[in-house]
């Protein structure tokens, strides 16, 4: 059985095809990630069955979606140590801190940012996807016409990597990048992932579809900083909390 690592580069390669030599040049890869391996090593196989195993039988499976790459051209997401302070303190804190949240959030339960841990060993403790739609390095602005554009021309091979992944829960990161409330991430994943899909608003945050027992969360990008951290950690917790809350009969797959 062929594992999702190599699906995942059998996508990127498809996708990479159609750009131009400098876009290759500058195409980031992403997907399954974790702490304890480095991809770009010469694993043997043993290894990312082991990492795929721990994503796909742990509930809630995660997926943060993301618009796009800020600089490290030509880089892959899988080869880095994401529990090393390297980069973005920001960016990488923040993933961390949502992981542990979802992941601790139960019906009885809702977790505090203050309660979470300020390291991220979360990431050798736990695999987590990330998914960026356009998968060319931008820039600190996005263009969205350019996001929307790459979102339509590849979304058929968006959908079969996020099909990788069976997500329980796609956490829409940066859908208003801090300009308005167009959401656009949460239209994204809607329009483009899951275009033959209805999606129910639960709250402020919270987007389920019950046919495919899919949760969207509709939230900040990790970067942002124009939001306290009421906002952007602790209400996303306490509304999924509600959620589980709401709908607990039909949420096996949650727990």
């Amino acid at each position: 059985m062929d594992t999702i690592y190599n699906k995942e580069n059998k996508i990127f390669n498809e996708i990479k095809s159609t750009l131009s030599q400098k876009d290759q040049e500058r195409f980031i890869m992403d997907g399954l990630c974790w702490a304890n391996i480095c991809c770009g090593e010469n694993l043997h196989k043993n290894v990312f069955v082991e990492m795929e195993n721990l994503y796909l039988q742990r509930r809630p499976r995660i997926v943060f979606l993301l618009k796009e790459p800020n600089k490290n051209d030509g880089e892959d997401y899988r080869d880095w140590h994401w529990s090393e302070k390297k980069g973005n303190p920001i960016f990488g804190d923040s993933i961390a801190f949502w992981l542990e949240g979802i992941l601790s959030t139960t019906t009885t339960y809702i977790p505090a940012l203050k309660e979470l841990r300020q390291n991220r060993e979360i990431f050798a403790e736990q695999p987590f996807v990330i998914f960026n739609v356009k998968k060319i390095s931008g820039g600190g602005k996005s263009q969205w016409n350019v996001i929307f554009d790459y979102a339509k021309k590849y979304a058929k091979q968006l959908q079969i990597q996020i099909g990788l992944y069976n997500p329980d829960i796609i956490i829409c990161c940066g859908s208003t990048d801090n300009e308005t409330d167009e959401q656009r991430m949460l239209t994204i994943a809607r329009k483009y992932l899951y275009p033959n899909s209805d999606f129910n608003k639960i709250n402020n945050f919270c987007y389920y579809c019950n046919e495919k027992h899919i949760l969207l969360i509709d939230s900040y990008h990790p970067s942002c900083r124009k939001v306290d951290d009421e906002d952007k950690f602790n209400q996303m917790f306490k509304c999924y909390h509600n959620f589980l809350k709401e709908n607990i009969c039909n949420l096996k797959e949650f727990r």
